[in-house]
């Protein structure tokens, strides 16, 4: 359940997720169905790494027949703050 196609994972997250994290969830996959090959981007939560300074969606991007990541990212507001900048969350 932590993995595959956005619109299952959201469901699956529903019950161990505060509704404002699921909200943002949902927002960003809004976004992603504007793509063109939206259907091929799905969510994976099994991903682990070095996440000390974020504090909210951690992600990285994979591209079928590459075995690297490609992209990587995430909200990063604490550390926005400690440079003196100001970040913001998503909003629709």
């Amino acid at each position: 359940w932590a993995y595959g196609e956005r619109k299952e994972v959201i469901k699956a997250l529903k019950e161990i997720l505060p509704s404002e994290e699921l909200r943002e969830l949902e927002i960003i996959s809004e976004l992603l169905d504007s793509l063109e090959s939206s259907d091929k981007i799905q969510f994976d939560f099994s991903l682990t790494g070095d996440t000390g300074y974020y504090n909210g969606f951690v992600f990285n991007g994979f591209i079928d027949g590459i075995a690297g990541v490609v992209l990587s990212g995430g909200q990063y507001d604490k550390l926005m703050k400690k440079m003196g900048k100001k970040a913001q969350l998503l909003k629709k």
